[in-house]
């Protein structure tokens, strides 16, 4: 898995939003285990720190919407989290349940220098180039700068006027919404040496990585380099028909042999 995010591929990447969190709890060790037996290429989490400094699988800041429990993250230390939200993932733990079987993407919620700096100490030996690094600002990037040198970094910005600003500090990947992955967006940031990740559905609640069928075909017949939704399983076996599909009509086609004129 050492160059997963940086050797070239001929087909789409495909990820589990927060694991398969269509088929189990976002974000839990079953939505992850899910994602990796529907053959997803790589997994995607959200981090968050607790009181003690740990970087924990949380999408939200709070646990209310998971636990029914209104507290912040921050507030609480790990032991405590837990014990309100006892399938609770550290990073570490997310990353062993995927080290040699696929990729992982970090969706980094942190965005304060300080917090970035504890996050980086706390990964530093987990870091490898399977492990892409999620950052939401270019002050982000450049907080990271010198940390976790392994990590290809991933925009998630909401002005995609910033890529390339990202590009030139390194960064691999940029992030677009499916409304926003037309074909001529995606060859404008590879224009600038970027890597495209899709993300399904809209940046709504009810909609971050849901995707119906007939978009999903049209969206990868648009060929970004990853996409990322709640069901990858789903993805997984449109790619490997579509596959089949080409295989088969490609060994269809009649082969004319060469046939040599003779010379006498």
């Amino acid at each position: 898995m050492s160059g997963f995010w940086t050797n070239s591929q001929s087909r789409s990447l495909i990820g589990g939003h927060r694991g398969a969190s269509a088929v189990a709890v976002e974000n839990s060790a079953a939505a992850f285990s899910a994602a990796l037996a529907g053959g997803a290429d790589f997994i995607e989490t959200d981090v968050r720190l607790t009181a003690d400094g740990v970087p924990v699988a949380l999408h939200d800041a709070d646990l209310l919407r998971l636990t029914g429990t209104p507290r912040r993250l921050a507030d609480l230390t790990l032991s405590e989290a837990r014990q309100r939200c006892p399938g609770l993932l550290t990073i570490p733990e997310v990353l062993q349940l995927a080290e040699d079987r696929a990729g992982v993407l970090l969706d980094v919620k942190l965005l304060e220098g300080d917090d970035l700096s504890i996050f980086a100490q706390g990964l530093e030996a987990f870091a490898r180039p399977s492990v892409a690094l999620g950052l939401r600002s270019l002050d982000a990037v450049d907080a990271l700068d010198g940390h976790l040198t392994d990590c290809p970094r991933l925009g998630l910005f909401r002005d995609i006027a910033h890529y390339p600003a990202l590009a030139v500090r390194g960064g691999t990947w940029a992030r677009l919404w499916q409304s926003d992955a037309t074909p001529d967006a995606i060859a404008r940031l590879r224009d600038h040496g970027l890597r495209v990740i899709v993300m399904t559905g809209e940046p709504t609640p009810d909609g971050v990585g849901e995707i119906e069928d007939r978009d999903l075909a049209d969206l990868l017949d648009r060929a970004p380099d990853a996409l990322l939704l709640n069901d990858p399983g789903r993805a997984v076996a449109l790619r490997r028909q579509r596959q089949a599909h080409s295989s088969a009509a490609s060994s269809a086609e009649p082969h004319h042999p060469i046939v040599k004129r003779s010379t006498s």
